[in-house]
């Protein structure tokens, strides 16, 4: 089971890693967009909620209120995702909407996350869910698990780090992607 939530996790850190670098960073800008400041925060918010969650649930075997904890950020993230994609339409409307390509992604990345999720909370056992008491269990995850908990986690944290500094990093994705620049003859085309 252990190898099917990491396989699935591994999915979803590479589409969502793909989807923001890709859309969000170079093909669309929207750190230049003025109507996509509100989904940018909505992103920094979810960054900074899969740093808990991650460790909570994929790196270190949580019960008790650690494991509530990470339900309620579970909650929290599923509310924000919401929130994310009724605000999408409206920063995408000055590129003409968001794409169904980058939509297949958000599908799929979200359904990896959650099958993962929702595996993980199926291994636990009845016991770590009736205690408010925080604790591990004995038996810690997998080790492969784990690594790659922390490596989304730290993931996350530096994104979220990374969106908390606009001009830095209007900087940085200008300096690696500049904005296309239209000369007076391809206008005139």
């Amino acid at each position: 089971m252990y190898i099917t939530i990491s396989v699935l996790m591994i999915f979803f850190i590479v589409l969502g890693t793909f989807d923001g670098l890709y859309f969000h960073l170079w093909k669309y800008k929207l750190h230049l967009l003025p109507a996509a400041r509100r989904e940018h925060s909505i992103h920094t918010a979810r960054a900074f909620v899969f740093v808990p969650l991650s460790f909570f649930l994929f790196v270190y075997n949580s019960a008790g209120l650690l494991l509530w904890t990470a339900i309620g950020l579970l909650v929290v993230d599923a509310y924000l995702e919401l929130i994310d994609i009724l605000e999408e339409r409206k920063s995408r409307a000055p590129l003409g909407g968001i794409t169904s390509e980058e939509s297949a992604i958000h599908v799929f990345a979200s359904s990896f996350k959650f099958a993962a999720i929702i595996l993980l909370l199926a291994t636990k056992p009845e016991s770590a869910y009736l205690s408010l008491t925080p604790y591990l269990i004995d038996e810690p995850l997998p080790l492969y698990l784990t690594y790659i908990g922390t490596t989304f986690a730290i993931g996350s944290l530096g994104g979220g780090i990374y969106s908390l500094f606009p001009n830095f990093k209007i900087r940085v994705c200008t300096s690696i992607c500049p904005p296309k620049t239209i000369n007076a003859s391809q206008l005139a085309k």
